[in-house]
């Protein structure tokens, strides 16, 4: 086989080295009809990290970006008194954006989770928020993510309201 090439790639061939000629690797990529839910899980996971970069380092004008025009954000455990959703990319955005005025540095250490549905992520994460009246906010979540064309459709986060409510005292009934 002079055309033949010696390959050691796992996923063209079980794990062991093979002899495979152009056509051969080129019929197997061919044949892979994953590649294009792969290509849009990396392009979705990507959008989902921007979402925390864009809190990160408080640059929210990306939010419109991030989110579709008509996307949301459900907050089922938000207390009495505090919006169970923001509607649409703007309304996202003023609401992050809003932030700054009583909070300084957030960091939001997380871990992605893919599902079998590319547009669908789950997100576990720490959030740790300095107060500007003094003070640090921590509490821990788990965030859904909904895409479509590479933008977030609906965001849903679940956070212990119990946490929440004794840091900024509030009472839950």
């Amino acid at each position: 086989m002079d055309d033949s090439v010696l390959l050691d790639y796992t996923s063209m061939a079980g794990g062991t080295p093979a002899q495979l000629t152009p056509r051969q690797i080129t019929d197997a990529w061919a044949a892979n009809t994953r590649l294009p839910v792969v290509a849009t899980e990396r392009v979705n996971r990507k959008v989902v990290d921007s979402f925390f970069v864009a809190l990160e380092t408080q640059q929210f004008d990306r939010l419109k970006t991030i989110f579709a025009d008509n996307g949301r954000q459900l907050n089922p455990y938000a207390p009495e008194g505090f919006p169970k959703s923001f509607d649409g990319a703007e309304g996202i955005y003023k609401q992050y954006s809003g932030l700054t005025a009583q909070f300084g540095q957030m960091t939001f250490p997380r871990q992605i989770f893919a599902t079998e549905d590319p547009n669908f992520f789950f997100v576990q994460f720490k959030g740790a928020i300095d107060i500007k009246a003094g003070g640090r906010y921590e509490n821990d979540y788990l965030g859904t993510f909904r895409l479509q064309g590479g933008k977030i459709t609906e965001y849903t986060e679940y956070f212990n309201q119990v946490v929440m409510a004794k840091a900024f005292g509030i009472t839950l009934t």
